[in-house]
């Protein structure tokens, strides 16, 4: 080979590893985009399964408020009775008044 031919050879070499090179940034920036795929499909679920847990929790809440307010007030009707019943003492054979 001549000076040419050598030249010609190199950059043939040149364009096939540049060809070579954008296929590996097209193979990156495809990993890339696959991997930024996964981890939005992970967030939006892990959004999905911690929209569930706050809505049961609310729901929870709100029947342990009823029952709370159920028992606080069967409690104070009791306590009220009880009140009733000590400032009016049933004496034997008299009936009580509630």
């Amino acid at each position: 080979g001549t000076a040419a031919d050598m030249i010609k050879l190199a950059m043939i070499k040149i364009h096939h590893e540049m060809k070579a090179q954008k296929l590996q940034s097209k193979m990156i920036l495809q990993e890339a985009k696959t991997r930024a795929e996964f981890i939005t499909r992970d967030a939006r679920d892990s959004i999905g399964r911690q929209f569930e847990e706050i809505t049961n929790l609310k729901k929870q809440r709100i029947q342990f408020e009823t029952q709370l307010k159920a028992l606080v007030h069967s409690h104070l009707e009791l306590m009220q009775q009880n009140s009733r019943l000590v400032q009016n003492p049933v004496t034997p054979g008299q009936e009580a008044e509630i």
